[in-house]
């Protein structure tokens, strides 16, 4: 953790789930004690009225078992080599590297897997409620300003947790663009080659290899 701190690269606020999540410091999701009022969004009750940590729990749903935060795991999980294992929650909470990852390269992606999950949370409760969280990610459609025409097919609604969970996703990704955007290569990276998920060395610069799955997560939203 004090290596990634010390990542110019990467902006505080890319940081900041993680260094809350390890203090037990995030609003709103378990942080502090606290536990949340009602069920989450995607329909998970809470923790039963026994629980001894419910707090803990909600930290557990929101970084791990929500459809939120499993389709961030799931769009890391794309990049990995193929039949790489399913991630668990040490490899993520704890930055321990998979298999096939540079060992200093893994806490930039999971620090960035959970800021993409927060994001995503934090969509999922203002939407729950008639709020509007702000959306970095989303772009006007041409369909926010002119009716659709009879006849023409309608897509299905998704729900917010599959919406939530895309944006989650395509967060991410522009995190890990915004990261390789100046094209510097730290240090204890320079070994990493062309080859590496995620993050790759090309021509003396930074890189993010995109999975055929984000492609699509980062049409406008």
């Amino acid at each position: 953790m004090t290596q990634l701190w010390r990542f110019q690269l990467m902006e505080n606020i890319y940081k900041e789930p993680l260094w809350r999540l390890a203090v037990n410091g995030v609003a709103a999701a378990g942080g502090h004690g606290i536990s949340m009022p009602g069920p989450c969004p995607c329909g998970w009750a809470g923790p039963a009225a026994h629980d001894p940590a419910p707090a803990m729990c909600w930290q557990r749903h929101h970084f791990w078992d929500c459809p939120v935060a499993q389709a961030v795991l799931a769009a890391v999980g794309s990049a990995l080599p193929a039949g790489s294992p399913p991630l668990t929650r040490p490899q993520v909470w704890l930055l321990q590297s998979p298999a096939g990852v540079h060992t200093d390269v893994w806490p930039a992606i999971a620090a960035l897997a959970l800021f993409a999950m927060e994001r995503g949370r934090r969509y999922q409760w203002a939407h729950s409620r008639g709020q509007r969280e702000e959306d970095d990610a989303a772009q006007p459609l041409i369909t926010d300003f002119f009716p659709r025409l009879d006849g023409l097919p309608h897509a299905q609604p998704e729900s917010l947790s599959v919406a939530a969970g895309r944006r989650a996703a395509a967060w991410f990704w522009c995190a890990a663009q915004d990261v390789a955007f100046s094209g510097q290569v730290p240090r204890p990276w320079l070994s990493i080659g062309s080859q590496h998920p995620v993050f790759f060395v090309e021509g003396g610069g930074l890189r993010v290899r995109l999975p055929p799955e984000a492609a699509a997560l980062l049409q406008p939203l």
